[in-house]
């Protein structure tokens, strides 16, 4: 079983750990990093998801630096205003060098993207590790905090309608408005597979907006899975709507 690594979340946390604050002088403060010791620590943690998935087969996913998603909604993750933590892009760099055989990229992609493709093209193959909730629309075996789950392909696609509904804060893309998780899951609870397009059109013409506008949404939503990534020409095939 080949153990699949949401890379940029182990790489953040690595290089955020071992930040330091000194009072370099009375009231004057620095804060420094060590490189080698980020190094370190993202070896460790994947150390330690190699044992928790009790397998040695692993890759590691990392984000493109382009991201396809803008250019259907420019304002995706506008709102990380956040800062990288010290040295990350050095660090990221000595990780790519060090890591290099296992660190896979596609262009244009996010981590969790290649995470999607990777496992749904090799399907019974593969464990994904991700601290990311939208993994939860990718179906297949998952590494969780409370083990091992497997995610099964209607659960999984209902998740995927349900992100269309409420949307995602973190990646700053709105859903439609008036649905949260109780409604959206209500909308959704009795919905056979061909029908939740359906019901999620519904619930943006009654918030007045469009079926275009949901389309939209659900395509910032979507995980890709092998279905939406041509290997040939390394493009994205966006996703449509499945109607009876």
């Amino acid at each position: 079983m080949k153990l699949l690594i949401d890379a940029d979340i182990v790489l953040f946390k690595a290089a955020a750990a071992v930040e330091k604050e000194v009072e370099f002088e009375p009231d004057v403060w620095v804060l420094w990093t060590d490189v080698s010791e980020a190094i370190q620590a993202f070896t460790d943690s994947l150390a330690n998801l190699l044992e928790l998935a009790d397998t040695y087969s692993y890759l590691l996913a990392f984000s493109d630096t382009v991201n396809f998603r803008k250019q259907i909604y420019p304002e995706y993750k506008a709102n990380r205003t956040q800062r990288k933590p010290m040295a990350f892009k050095t660090i990221r760099e000595r990780v790519f060098e060090e890591y290099a055989h296992k660190i896979v990229t596609l262009p244009g992609l996010e981590a969790d993207d290649v995470l999607g493709i990777t496992a749904t093209a090799s399907p019974g193959e593969t464990m994904i590790w991700s601290e990311d909730k939208d993994l939860r629309q990718i179906p297949g075996l998952h590494l969780t905090a409370e083990g091992q789950k497997v995610i099964y392909p209607d659960e999984a696609d209902r998740w995927f309608y349900t992100q269309v509904l409420i949307g995602d804060t973190a990646d700053n893309y709105k859903g439609c408005p008036g649905v949260g998780p109780v409604k959206a899951e209500r909308c959704l609870e009795h919905a056979q597979p061909h029908e939740m397009w359906d019901c999620v059109v519904d619930q943006y013409i009654k918030a007045h907006l469009t079926e275009e506008d949901a389309l939209v949404q659900a395509r910032l939503a979507r995980i890709l899975r092998s279905d939406d990534w041509n290997s040939e020409t390394k493009e994205v095939k966006l996703w449509q709507p499945i109607t009876a």
